[in-house]
């Protein structure tokens, strides 16, 4: 059976679970949600008209749905985390941190991370973003080196960009696999799940995903494919997949609505909307 025949074998029994009828009804959901890929709108980055991009205006998307926690950070050149540290220390118990770093500038990157992490609300590195519209420089490249090496020794969660296919020559899943295998202290969260214009890139990272314990899936843009939330945890199992939006940029309620209303049974779906990655961010230390 190829995989796009199997992708549409029913996983679960199709049941309308609490968390579907609590969506269905527009209520916040009441299960624990931490979004794994969130930012906030910085000046590097402000070509796209986007809702709600700001402190007060996030926690209002965030409150509608029952997002709990957002994991925060700036996108484009690198040179704006003071926006991201500013959210982070306003609303600690609902912002978590995350550092974008740029390949481009070596020499500000121990400067950065170690500036950054004497904030306690920062808990992690990214989204690191090795595509060509971005800092287009390859995962594997040695400029990336002190960044893994200082995750690996505090265990932290990073969320790396992969994908889609036309960026498979700067961050393909297989290579974050080759990042995690050498750096076994930090948590890849593999972003968009890796394949979110192809099938067989998915297929790549959940397969990367299943040889190292610490790689996990970010699935935020995933819920295009039908059937793929299913997919990937009947693939790769309950607790190495992560609930994340990319929003403002990807509507909240979509990404949401994803998960509420797949086929999963409710322990599934909390585990993906939020206890696996509280946990990533609890193993995660400063110093």
């Amino acid at each position: 059976m190829n995989m796009h025949t199997d992708r549409r074998k029913p996983p679960m029994e199709n049941q309308r679970t609490a968390i579907h009828e609590t969506a269905l009804a527009g209520e916040p959901l009441d299960c624990l949600i931490i979004d794994a890929h969130a930012h906030v709108q910085n000046a590097s980055n402000v070509a796209a008209y986007t809702p709600n991009p700001y402190g007060d205006g996030l926690l209002k998307s965030m409150d509608a749905l029952g997002i709990d926690v957002a994991c925060m950070s700036v996108l484009g050149a690198g040179d704006q985390n003071s926006i991201m540290l500013d959210l982070v220390s306003e609303h600690p118990d609902r912002f978590a941190g995350f550092v974008l770093i740029n390949p481009r500038y070596p020499d500000d990157i121990l400067p950065v991370l170690e500036s950054c992490f004497s904030n306690p609300a920062v808990k992690g590195i990214g989204e690191v973003h090795p595509t060509s519209y971005s800092h287009d420089y390859p995962v594997t490249g040695s400029a990336y080196v002190p960044v893994w090496e200082f995750a690996h020794q505090r265990n932290l969660p990073v969320l790396i960009h992969a994908g889609p296919t036309s960026e498979a020559n700067r961050c393909r899943p297989s290579d974050l696999g080759k990042v995690a295998a050498a750096y076994p202290g930090m948590n890849v969260l593999i972003g968009h799940a890796g394949g979110y214009d192809s099938w067989d890139m998915l297929d790549e990272a959940i397969a990367t995903a299943r040889t190292h314990d610490n790689v996990f899936l970010e699935i935020c843009a995933m819920g295009r494919h039908p059937g793929v939330i299913e997919y990937i945890v009947r693939k790769l199992g309950e607790d190495k997949v992560v609930f994340g939006t990319d929003a403002p940029f990807h509507d909240w309620t979509a990404e949401i609505a994803h998960i509420a209303f797949s086929k999963l049974p409710d322990r599934v779906k909390e585990k993906v909307f939020g206890l696996t990655m509280a946990d990533l961010l609890a193993q995660g230390r400063t110093a």
